[in-house]
């Protein structure tokens, strides 16, 4: 393919060659591309351009209409019908399931080998280590039981660590997800599994109780519902542009913030943004 500035050098540089200047030598690529892409002669008379006989352009088909709200409410119950809300408690696998050691070591086959033992030897750290380097074994699992088919794009391993804080554009500190690397289509429903089940045995690790651990995972996942709710009822472009703003929430963050950025954040305790992470 040659560039448009490169076309050019060379049509000069042969039209040059024909009215006899001395210009510097053309390789022999160039050269023959040139006398290709040149004019054989040269004539006064300017050339005329037919133009060709203009068509009609096609029009576009026509989008077709969303769903309504009520459409969209009564196809998400015919799908609870298919797939009851107990249905998702159970652990669907055939055969005893995939070999866990085989899924991780397809995966290792298209990493960087050097870096490969140091991910095995972060998993071997605990439970919920294993669990955030798991992704995959879960994905597997969930694909063997059932699953809706309200499919969306998933973040993939929405376990509690891939959720933080970080500067928006607009300059505001906001909360959500930052981690993408396993993003896929997939059933909603798997991330929300994700994410409620990472709660669990990071609280297992933590010492918390079987009581504490419980309201934990169902506050996220009534969470959860309420917004989807809400967001229900909203137009498409109001719901790209919800954010969970911070700055509201930083008090009852300081629990979890280390020493370094405790003090920091203290003075943006009085700065006042739209929404909050926490519910009144």
């Amino acid at each position: 393919m040659i560039t448009l500035p490169i076309y050019l050098q060379m049509v000069l540089e042969y039209n040059a060659l024909q009215a006899g200047l001395s210009i510097a030598p053309l390789s022999l690529s160039m050269f023959a591309i040139a006398m290709v892409a040149a004019p054989t002669a040269r004539k006064s008379t300017p050339r005329t351009r037919k133009s060709a006989p203009k068509t009609a352009a096609a029009e576009p088909a026509p989008a077709p209409p969303l769903p309504s709200k009520a459409e969209r409410a009564a196809y998400g119950k015919s799908v609870r019908q298919q797939v009851p809300l107990g249905a998702h408690a159970e652990l669907v696998t055939s055969n005893g399931g995939s070999d866990p050691v085989a899924l991780l070591e397809s995966q290792s086959a298209t990493r960087v080998p050097e870096l490969v033992p140091i991910r095995y030897g972060r998993m071997l750290v605990s439970a919920f280590t294993f669990y955030r380097g798991a992704a995959l074994i879960m994905a597997d699992d969930l694909a063997q039981g059932p699953r809706t088919e309200l499919v969306t794009q998933l973040c993939g391993d929405a376990h509690l660590s891939n959720f933080g804080v970080f500067a928006s554009p607009e300059r505001r500190l906001v909360f959500d997800l930052n981690d993408f690397d396993e993003t896929h289509p997939g059933p909603f429903e798997w991330d929300v599994k994700r994410l409620a089940a990472s709660l669990e045995i990071a609280g297992r690790d933590n010492g918390y109780s079987g009581k504490q651990r419980r309201s934990v995972v169902l506050s996220a996942v009534n969470a959860y519902r309420r917004a989807m709710r809400e967001f229900a009822g909203q137009s498409n472009l109001v719901v790209w542009y919800a954010y969970q703003a911070v700055q509201p929430g930083l008090p009852r963050l300081s629990a979890v913030q280390s020493q370094k950025t405790a003090v920091p954040s203290k003075k943006l305790w009085t700065r006042r943004e739209c929404g909050t992470i926490w519910a009144p």
